[in-house]
């Protein structure tokens, strides 16, 4: 360690090594739940509720990142109906 210099910690230091590759992981998940609706409801009908389809439309990213230079590697998964 160099004098007046703070120790490096071990991530920083693993950056430093050309035989190692660093990885950042991430994932998102997006889901379409029921939309408004425009409705006429009976004056006498205070608080209508309106069910909605049950199913629903989601996709899903997961991708990993190279921290060393950049590279993107990413794949999307899909669920329920397309």
């Amino acid at each position: 360690i160099q004098k007046g210099k703070k120790p490096l910690k071990k991530i920083s230091e693993y950056a430093l090594d050309d035989n190692i590759d660093l990885w950042s992981l991430d994932e998102v998940h997006f889901q379409q739940h029921g939309s408004r609706c425009r409705m006429w409801v009976p004056p006498e009908c205070r608080d209508p509720v309106v069910l909605h389809y049950p199913t629903r439309k989601s996709v899903g990213y997961y991708g990993a990142m190279r921290l060393r230079d950049g590279k993107l590697v990413y794949k999307r998964e899909t669920y329920g109906r397309k």
